[in-house]
């Protein structure tokens, strides 16, 4: 499950920080995040890979004995220490809005996860 935290853009690592803020201004990080293909494919007949998000949805009701125990650890995940590791990144790798945007994110990313019942 760890793709649907990174959706293959690690983060938005690409984007600027202006269009981190626009994004979060608009409260739109979560449709940023269902954007986002990864580098798994469902079926061979696929042109791209699938939203990592999507992805341990469809996942979840076919595999469930396999996707449940990542989904309860993941329900477990304390926000408050993601945001944690986020501010201990040094200033020079990480700006203020790169580490809203990746809070945000995975924020999102965690909600979608804990929604799905496998």
């Amino acid at each position: 499950m760890a793709p649907s935290f990174d959706h293959a853009s690690s983060l938005g690592r690409e984007l600027t920080d202006d269009a981190r803020r626009r994004w979060l201004a608009a409260g739109q990080v979560g449709q940023y995040a269902e954007m986002g293909h990864g580098g798994i494919y469902w079926s061979a007949n696929d042109r791209r890979g699938a939203n990592p998000i999507d992805l341990v949805r469809l996942a979840a009701t076919r595999y469930h004995d396999y996707f449940a125990p990542a989904l309860r650890r993941a329900a477990d995940l304390d926000l408050r220490a993601v945001r944690a590791i986020l501010a201990n990144v040094p200033a020079e790798r990480i700006s203020e809005p790169a580490i809203d945007f990746a809070h945000h994110f995975i924020e999102y990313a965690l909600t979608e996860l804990k929604s799905v019942t496998p």
